[in-house]
């Protein structure tokens, strides 16, 4: 017995492609003091306070996953909105984040880039807020 096939059968996806990098840690001290930070629910923002004297300085430290198969070339970037804090992102052009790993099928593990950022402010450094803007692009 033969069988036909009248209606054709179709298909469609629609797949959504994530951003690979998110931040896993963003922490600090300048001076004596911590920052605060607070991830927002994307993982792509984070947002930092913290207070210092003039003339004190410390780091800005962020952990970087990428949750991508393949590694991933990124640069790291820092400005501040004034003067009386200069900043130094790590001196190393093409930073390479590995690529996610699966070790033993029991979860996918990001590879991970550790960058720091030096801040320095100024021991003439007017009081008020000074906003530092760290940036990793791809």
């Amino acid at each position: 017995m033969t069988v036909n096939a009248f209606v054709a059968l179709h298909t469609t996806t629609t797949v959504t492609v994530k951003e690979p990098l998110v931040i896993l840690l963003a922490a600090g001290t300048i001076g004596s003091g911590s920052l605060t930070c607070t991830a927002d629910s994307s993982g792509t923002v984070e947002a930092c306070t913290g207070s210092a004297y003039a003339g004190e300085s410390g780091d800005i430290h962020l952990e970087i996953g990428n949750f991508a198969s393949v590694s991933l070339s990124v640069t790291v970037t820092a400005t501040s909105s004034s003067s009386d804090a200069t900043v130094n992102p790590p001196s190393q052009p093409g930073l390479t984040i590995p690529a996610a790993t699966n070790p033993g099928g029991i979860g996918l593990r990001p590879g991970i880039l550790d960058a720091l950022v030096s801040v320095n402010v100024s021991p003439g450094a007017t009081p008020g807020p000074v906003t530092i803007t760290i940036t990793v692009s791809r």
